[in-house]
């Protein structure tokens, strides 16, 4: 099995060792934490620990998993590369391109794989609205809206910090992002426009909107609240003929698909004088609902690749394009965000203001 030493025994890196120790292909070899009362707390879960980050480096794991602050993700990512390592790091890999390139350039150096662990993919509303888009049947997609509301404000400790990678847009911003981009992985994201709420912090945004524009003129809507007390859906999907709505991550996803554009295609005319009714609500004349169930997820499907890309035997499913596309689009936002300004990604070397 893949022995991984794992950077971090916060609530993810907790997530991490339980998930390796479950999964039958994997196992936890060591951890280190700055932090002597998660060294401690580790200890007490029965794991290795190190007492030193350089104790970790010299270990003949080959395998890391860093769960960190975002601020640390760099510097740790490099030197685990350097020492031998395949690094899978926590989303977001870095707090901007010009770091994530430097992480890629390290992990080249030493013939050694950087992956990001882009979990969310799986979640079970997400794979509807993949099915569905893979369905076809509603035609061509154009705008795709998805949401994370809560009411319980920012998680305490550092994601409260600016200067160590805090705030919504970092944290479930990444993820949206992520699966957005891939949602409509034969468009090319061609701008954003991004606004910032700071309702019960001052240092780091609490939630954002977040529009991307793609060159065939699909655009994803993407929204994080952390004092939203009525949540709005959760996935929201238009397309040329018919619409999929997913209001919670509970629910089944919704579908309502166009089979006749106007009442007059499936229904005679009596000869009277029609009522127009341009924004009248459809019926079953010219609609047909039905429902699309969540899948069954592989949950060890990430874990399972890395190892597997490791050992030569597939390819990332993570890509390195996928992820330096997500951070272009995170750095144009928040570029929008400080200028009220639209911005246009510039795919090759990152984001530059437009107009």
């Amino acid at each position: 099995m893949h022995r991984f030493v794992i950077i971090g025994y916060g609530a993810m890196g907790i997530w991490h060792a339980s998930h390796l120790s479950g999964s039958g292909i994997a196992l936890v070899a060591g951890i280190y934490d700055t932090d002597p009362q998660k060294r401690a707390l580790a200890r007490k879960h029965g794991f290795q620990v190190f007492d030193s980050m350089d104790e970790l480096l010299d270990c003949d794991a080959e395998m890391a998993v860093v769960t960190a602050p975002n601020d640390c993700h760099m510097l740790l990512s490099c030197l685990l590369s350097a020492s031998g390592k395949h690094v899978l790091v926590e989303k977001p890999a870095a707090l901007n391109e010009k770091d994530l390139a430097l992480m890629y350039e390290a992990a080249d150096k030493a013939g050694r794989l950087l992956a990001v662990h882009q979990n969310r993919r799986y979640d079970r509303d997400f794979l509807m609205i993949r099915e569905v888009l893979r369905q076809n049947e509603l035609g061509e997609p154009f705008r795709l809206e998805s949401r994370i509301h809560g009411s319980r404000g920012i998680p305490e400790g550092w994601r409260k910090e600016k200067a160590r990678g805090g705030g919504m847009l970092y944290d479930w911003g990444v993820h949206l992002i992520d699966q957005a981009l891939l949602a409509f992985q034969d468009s090319v994201p061609q701008s954003v426009f991004c606004s910032m709420y700071h309702v019960l912090e001052k240092e780091t945004d609490d939630g954002f909107f977040l529009i991307i524009n793609f060159s065939d003129g699909k655009s994803a809507h993407i929204e994080v609240g952390t004092c939203n007390f009525i949540p709005m859906p959760r996935f929201y999907l238009c397309c040329r003929s018919g619409t999929a709505i997913i209001n919670d991550w509970r629910d089944p996803c919704r579908v309502t698909k166009c089979i006749a554009f106007r009442e007059e295609d499936v229904m005679p005319d009596s000869g009277g004088k029609r009522v127009r009714k341009i924004m009248a609500p459809r019926d079953e004349l010219t609609t047909r609902s039905y429902l699309v169930r969540p899948q069954t997820a592989d949950r060890f499907a990430l874990l399972r690749n890395f190892c597997a890309a490791a050992e030569g035997k597939e390819d990332l499913l993570i890509t390195r394009e996928q992820t330096m596309a997500v951070m272009r689009v995170i750095d144009a936002a928040f570029r929008s965000a400080e200028t009220g300004r639209q911005v246009v990604i510039n795919t090759l070397s990152g984001a530059e203001a437009g107009s």
